[in-house]
């Protein structure tokens, strides 16, 4: 096999493959046992016609079709692979000698991945500064507050309201459409402001009438945002709310903490390395982002599409996943907010919304494909590899995480990396690596970092 190449304008190859008269005659053989498999013919077994009969009855140009459709599905790929192209097209085929007793030649024309030109990546890293992170004693304070809060107990209060008592209440209104329910601790701006003055002093079955209340502008129920209206308040029960005291007791209550220090040391520990993960994404964001702003590349408008339609997928999969909600009564919500007039019941259909979401991605998705451009570069040219065992092992652990959400592993048969519940374990392998690639590339970076 013969492979030519040309190098086109904005990422385009053009490869002419030739193959011989042998190999082509191949492709022919098995043309007439494809199409005449199903041929019947009196005196003959399905499927066990001959072969000139098969072409006579087929026709010339119709069997060189179809060799031709077969010769191209299986030299372009190993074209493709001998040349080391990374194509991110369908390919145009242009077929240029096809007849039998001679070569079959073929153009097939098609987008590759850009060349990127790089900048001095190593000199606009060493300018970008890692900040020192510490963890301030107020955020150690907050934590052991919450720690003391969520292992607080209730006990029934038979005197009246105070600031810290866990109170449930209920009310009404001509305003509203049924009676509402509410409960919190008294005192911590948990409820409406004026509201919550009026439950000082009252005791559990307790009553007020005509209790005035005003919403605010920007309240989350817009038929009440910026009125005010009169409520009819019952307290249905008051409880006082006992905190534990910060001892070593409690520091064990907890479980593997010999001491309220000891408990103290792994909370500060634990914010100290989510404050250096934050500041390690931070950086990255900058060398990368400084890196790219003097990269200029054309980027392949199919790929910022591809981009764009992963950033849509991803925000179904958060919605339904974060949300609860099925995507179409998102979009629904999406419309009947960006047309007060118009009733969510006269939206009819996603496919507008989803075109218009698709294209507020643009900028974004243009950003990311011209980094991950910026990556991968940098890897090549820090000829950074990896292994077939560090793709495995990160991917077994990958499944492992995931593996209450019922993926399954190398055996699975989908067609996509998580359908339904499923991973397909090429797709896997092939996500796994690229998240390993792009940590080394960073460690590469960060290695020229002033710390």
């Amino acid at each position: 096999m013969k492979i030519g190449l040309k190098n086109l304008e904005k990422s385009q190859v053009e490869m002419e493959v030739e193959i011989s008269p042998g190999e082509f005659q191949e492709f022919i053989d098995r043309a007439v046992f494809k199409l005449g498999e199903n041929i019947e013919m009196k005196g003959f077994r399905k499927g066990r016609v001959p072969k000139e009969i098969i072409k006579e009855k087929i026709g010339t140009e119709s069997l060189l079709t179809e060799a031709a459709n077969l010769a191209v599905r299986s030299t372009y790929q190993r074209a493709v692979k001998e040349k080391n192209l990374e194509v991110i097209s369908r390919p145009e085929v242009n077929i240029l000698k096809m007849a039998e007793g001679n070569p079959f030649v073929y153009k097939a024309k098609f987008l590759v991945l850009p060349q990127v030109e790089l900048p001095d990546y190593k000199k606009i890293a060493s300018d970008v500064r890692k900040k020192e992170v510490e963890v301030k004693d107020q955020e150690l304070e907050n934590v052991l507050k919450w720690l003391q809060k969520s292992r607080s107990k209730m006990s029934v209060k038979l005197g009246p309201a105070q600031k810290g008592d866990f109170i449930e209440i209920e009310y009404n209104s001509s305003q509203l459409e049924k009676p509402e329910t509410d409960a919190f601790i008294l005192g911590q701006g948990q409820f409406l402001p004026g509201f919550e003055k009026v439950l000082f002093g009252l005791k559990a079955g307790e009553e007020k009438k005509e209790v005035p209340v005003s919403f605010p502008e920007n309240h989350y129920r817009k038929e009440l945002a910026g009125k005010e209206i009169k409520v009819n308040l019952k307290v249905n029960s008051v409880k006082k709310v006992e905190i534990p005291e910060l001892t070593d007791d409690f520091a064990r209550s907890l479980g593997r903490f010999k001491s309220l220090q000891d408990l103290k040391d792994s909370i500060k520990s634990g914010l100290k390395a989510e404050k250096e993960q934050v500041e390690l994404q931070r950086i990255r964001a900058e060398v990368l982002e400084k890196i790219a702003a003097k990269v200029k590349v054309e980027v392949p408008k199919v790929l910022i599409e591809k981009e764009q339609e992963r950033m849509l997928e991803d925000l179904k999969t958060q919605i339904q996943q974060r949300m609860g909600l099925k995507f179409e009564d998102y979009l629904k919500r999406i419309y009947s907010a960006k047309r007060s007039k118009t009733s969510a019941e006269q939206f009819n259909g996603t496919e507008k919304l989803e075109e218009d979401l698709k294209k507020s991605f643009l900028s974004q998705a243009e950003k990311r494909v011209k980094e991950y451009l910026v990556l991968r570069s940098i890897g090549e040219k820090e000829n950074i590899e990896v292994s077939e065992k560090e793709v495995e092992e990160r991917a077994n652990q990958i499944l492992r995480q995931h593996q209450n959400k019922n993926w399954v592993q190398k055996d699975s048969d989908s067609s996509s990396l998580a359908e339904g519940s499923r991973v397909d374990p090429e797709k896997l392998k092939a996500y796994t690596k690229e998240i390993i690639r792009t940590e080394k590339v960073f460690a590469v970076l960060e290695s020229f970092m002033q710390h």
